[in-house]
């Protein structure tokens, strides 16, 4: 029910408005409503519960079956024009009246509008069991209008609301407290993650980047080596090359000195064999005592002595390939040196170069290892 103070011609009367929205149809369609409107004038009836019972009773009990019929959750108009239903709409207004009149006895259920009133804009909805004769006056006095419905919530039932916007605001600013704290410790967590990430990471570059430098000073310590060693090699192949190189030398010299030396022995011997030769005795066979037999030696064991000595002494005077020089003995040099000086006095005669004089020359030929 809507009620509300309006002006009207010379005076101000007020209006109570019984609607009914939305479940009411007319020939099948939707959007209808239906009203039911009391004029009060000049005053206001402060009584609005009352009022509301009255029109609502008469809905129910008058206008349901005469003028709407049930149609599943809502009404349907049961005519096409009110102009048909006169004599119903009578009877309503007369039941109204008496009912009206039955209910308001007291003066206390009016109260005179001012002369001052002015019309408002506000709108104020209070639920049918919450409203009462303070609220009434107050808001229409003001010129606002008032809703009434058993349909709008109940004051318990805002307070409820309240309770639990206000549970719900706490709980949330609560939630967002502890939300905003988690972050902070989140961001505080992850700072100090964060911090100790960085210094693992330093640490993890510093000990890269020591090792990178152990690595390139130990790869220049061995190229550094490596150049050392490949130094120390050719120095060690000079030195070798020298050393064999002295050694030849040496050699050599020690080999050209032991010429020198048997060099005069060897020619003197070596004329005295040619002495002999031409002379008469060279005619003669050589005789050699072979305990008491005297052996007759023939001509060409002489021959093959010369031969033999020469041979010995152009080996000993022409160079000799270094692999040769490298075999050659000293001490065996030596022994064979002592062998020719004790066969440089023959004994009765030139004694043959036989088996001592050729096993000096196998000594050179086969030098021992």
């Amino acid at each position: 029910m809507d009620i509300e103070v309006l002006k009207r011609g010379g005076g101000v009367c007020t209006y109570y408005n019984y609607l009914r929205y939305n479940n009411i149809s007319a020939s099948h369609r939707a959007g209808s409503y239906f009203g039911m409107t009391v004029r009060v004038d000049g005053s206001i009836c402060t009584d609005v519960k009352s009022m509301y019972a009255i029109l609502d009773t008469l809905f129910y009990k008058m206008v349901v079956g005469s003028l709407l019929e049930p149609d599943g959750n809502g009404f349907v108009y049961t005519f096409d024009s009110f102009s048909t239903k006169k004599n119903v709409l009578l009877n309503i207004q007369n039941q109204f009246i008496k009912m009206f009149e039955a209910t308001f006895i007291s003066n206390n259920d009016f109260k005179d509008i001012p002369n001052s009133y002015k019309k408002g804009d506000s709108v104020r909805r209070v639920n049918i069991n919450d409203i009462n004769k303070s609220i009434v006056s107050e808001t229409l006095s003001q010129g606002n209008k008032l809703c009434v419905s058993s349909v709008y919530k109940t004051v318990a039932e805002t307070d409820a609301d309240k309770c639990v916007e206000k549970a719900k605001t706490d709980a949330n600013a609560r939630i967002k407290a502890a939300e905003e704290k988690m972050q902070r410790e989140i961001e505080n967590t992850n700072r100090r993650a964060q911090s100790e990430i960085e210094k693992q990471v330093s640490s993890i570059q510093k000990q890269m980047s020591e090792t990178e430098n152990s690595r390139k000073n130990l790869k220049q310590r061995i190229e550094r080596l490596t150049i050392e060693l490949k130094d120390a090699k050719e120095s060690l192949k000079k030195k070798e090359e020298e050393c064999k190189q002295l050694s030849q030398d040496k050699l050599s010299r020690e080999i050209s000195a032991h010429i020198v030396e048997i060099k005069p022995s060897l020619t003197k011997w070596l004329s005295h064999v040619e002495e002999r030769s031409t002379s008469g005795q060279a005619q003669k066979p050589a005789l050699k005592r072979s305990g008491n037999k005297t052996v007759e030696i023939p001509k060409w064991i002489h021959v093959l002595n010369c031969v033999l000595l020469l041979l010995i002494l152009a080996l000993l005077i022409w160079p000799t390939p270094t692999q040769q020089i490298q075999q050659i003995d000293p001490q065996q040099l030596k022994e064979v040196i002592q062998e020719v000086r004790t066969n440089e006095q023959p004994q009765e005669g030139i004694a043959p170069i036989g088996k001592e004089k050729r096993g000096i020359f196998n000594k050179f030929a086969h030098p021992k290892h």
